[in-house]
C-alpha cells in the first residue's frame, strides 16, 4: 500500500495511509480470511475448513470439504452467491441437505413458534403472553378466523380459537400479507383523528408485541427448533408514527382523593387503600396487587417496590422508594396493627396469577374500584392507571421531569418526557401586557359582574 501525500503543514508534507476498500461478501478476498478450521470435541483442528454464512438475519455453519483454504474460500463465496439469488431453503438443500428446512422433522406451525419463542424468551410471563396474544389477533385477521369465542373463555370459546389459529402454517404469513393487513387496519371511517390516533396507537402496540417473538436474542436457537420460512412475518414492516402521548389532566385528584375518604375509609377499606396507593403514591395495578406489607418501612416513611417471591416487577428499574407523608403513614401504619394477611389489600384470590388469564388476585375489589372511579368522572379507558398519571403530572409540574420519573419508577426519563410537561410555573409573554389598555375587551372581573344575567359578547380586538 503506498502512501499519499497530504496539503503541506509548517512547511512540511505529513505522510498517511490510504485505506484499502473493503472486499464484498461477494468476492474471493472477503471469504479468505473467514475460512476456519473447527475443533473437534477433542480440542484438536478438523483437517477441513468451514465458514460460518450470514444472510437475512440467519446464520449456519457450512463445511466446505477440504483442507485448502483458498478452495475453501471459493467454495465459500459460491455458497454465498448461491443464496442471494435463491434463498435459504435451497440453499440448504443444494450444500447442506441434512440441515434444509423439512416440515416433516421441524414443526412449522403459529403455535409450534409461539411455545418455542415463549420458551427461550428471558421476558416475564406477563409479557410473553401479552407477545402471543398480538401475534394469534393479526394471524386470526390475516387468515379470516372469526367466532364469539376470540376473546371469551365462556364453554371453551377462547381455546378453540386459539386451537385454530395456533394450527396456521408460518409460511401463510407473509410481509406482504401483513403489510396488507396493517393498510386496512389502520383505515378509519372519513377524517375522524380521534380513531386514527387509537388505531395507529394499538398497531403499534401490537407490532412490537409480535415482533418480540422474533427477537435476535434466541432467532439462532429458534431455526433448530421450528421451520421458519426464508423471509420472517414482520421483515420490512415498520412502526407507524406514534401519537402524542402527552398526558392532559382531566379528573382533579384532590376532590377524588377527598370523597374516596368519605366514602369508602371506612365502607370499603380495601378500595380505599386502593385509590390511596395509585393515586397518591403513584403504584401500578399489578405492584398494587401484590403489595406486602413488609414493603413498608414507618419508620423511615418509605415504601420500598421490589420483586417478592408473589411478583416480578415490570422491569428491574421499576424496583424504588416511595416517600410517604405523615398522615399517609399513619393511615396504613394503622391498617398494618389490625392486619391479618401478609397482603396489603385482602383477597381471597388465589396468591398465584394464573398466566394468560388477565385477572388479578384482588379482582372483585378491582371491579369495585374502576365501577366508583367512573361514577365520579374518571372516564379514560384505563381509571386506575388514570391515577398514577395524574400524580405523575403534579409532580413534573410541581417538582420538574427527573423527580417524576424517579417516583414513577420509569426505566428512562425519556419515557416520562414524552408523557408529561415539565412546568413549574405559568408561563404569559409580556407582549399581551399591552392589550390590557384596550377599552374593547371586557376585563374579567367585569363579564363576571353583569348585572343582566347573559354572558358579554366577544369584543373584536
Amino acid at each position: 500500500m503506498k502512501d499519499q501525500d497530504t496539503p503541506q503543514e509548517n512547511g512540511k508534507k505529513r505522510k498517511v495511509s490510504a485505506k484499502s476498500p473493503r472486499p464484498s461478501r461477494s468476492s474471493v478476498a472477503y471469504w479468505r480470511d473467514r475460512v476456519y478450521q473447527p475443533k473437534t470435541k477433542q480440542g484438536t483442528l478438523c483437517a477441513n475448513y468451514g465458514a460460518m454464512v450470514c444472510f437475512r438475519k440467519r446464520r449456519e455453519y457450512f463445511n466446505l470439504h477440504t483442507p485448502n483454504k483458498d478452495a475453501a474460500a471459493e467454495r465459500a463465496v459460491n455458497i454465498f452467491r448461491f443464496l442471494s439469488e435463491h434463498g435459504w431453503e435451497k440453499t440448504l438443500i443444494e450444500f447442506k441437505p441434512e440441515k434444509a428446512t423439512n416440515p416433516s422433522n421441524l414443526p412449522n406451525t403459529v403455535g409450534a413458534l409461539i411455545e418455542s419463542a415463549t420458551a427461550l424468551s428471558s421476558a416475564r410471563p406477563q409479557s410473553k403472553n401479552g407477545y402471543a396474544k398480538a401475534f394469534r389477533r393479526i394471524v386470526s385477521d390475516i387468515v379470516g378466523i372469526e367466532g364469539a369465542g376470540r376473546y371469551d373463555g365462556k364453554n371453551g370459546g377462547n381455546e378453540k380459537w386459539k386451537a385454530r389459529v395456533d394450527a396456521v402454517p408460518l409460511a401463510r404469513i407473509t410481509p406482504d400479507k401483513v403489510q396488507s393487513w396493517k393498510n386496512q387496519f389502520l383505515e378509519t371511517e372519513g377524517d375522524n383523528a380521534v380513531a386514527r390516533r387509537n388505531r395507529v396507537s394499538t398497531f403499534n402496540g401490537l407490532l412490537g408485541n409480535s415482533k418480540s417473538l422474533f427477537s435476535r436474542k434466541f432467532i439462532h436457537f429458534l431455526r433448530d427448533r421450528v421451520a421458519l420460512p426464508d423471509q420472517l412475518p414482520f421483515d420490512g414492516i415498520t412502526r407507524e408514527k406514534g401519537p402524542s402521548l402527552r398526558y392532559r389532566s382531566k379528573i382533579d385528584a384532590q376532590e377524588i382523593i377527598e370523597k374516596a375518604t368519605e366514602e369508602l375509609a371506612e365502607s370499603n377499606p380495601e378500595a380505599f387503600k386502593i385509590i390511596l396507593l395509585a393515586g397518591v403514591c403513584g403504584l401500578r395495578r399489578s405492584e398494587i396487587d401484590y403489595l406486602l406489607w413488609d414493603a413498608f418501612d414507618f419508620s423511615k416513611r418509605e415504601l420500598h417496590i421490589e420483586n417478592t417471591e408473589h411478583h416480578q416487577l415490570k422491569s428491574e428499574d421499576s424496583a424504588g422508594v416511595v416517600d410517604l407523608d405523615d398522615s399517609l403513614t399513619a393511615i396504613f401504619r394503622g391498617y398494618c396493627a389490625n392486619a391479618e394477611s401478609e397482603f396489603v389489600i385482602v383477597s381471597k384470590g388465589s396468591v398465584k396469577r394464573k398466566a394468560g388469564s388477565g385477572s388479578y388476585r384482588c379482582e372483585p375489589h378491582w371491579k369495585t374500584v374502576i365501577e366508583w372511579l367512573r361514577e365520579n368522572g374518571v372516564k379514560a379507558q384505563k381509571p386506575v392507571h388514570e391515577l398514577r398519571k395524574e400524580i405523575g403530572s403534579l409532580i413534573a409540574s410541581e417538582h420538574g421531569i427527573y423527580a417524576a420519573s424517579r417516583y414513577l419508577r420509569h426505566s428512562d426519563i425519556r419515557i416520562t418526557a414524552q408523557y408529561y410537561v415539565d412546568k413549574k410555573q405559568r408561563i404569559t409573554p409580556a407582549l399581551s401586557a399591552s392589550l390590557a389598555t384596550d377599552k374593547k375587551i371586557v376585563p374579567i372581573g367585569d363579564a363576571e359582574e353583569h348585572s343582566d344575567g347573559e354572558t358579554p359578547k366577544r369584543a373584536t380586538v
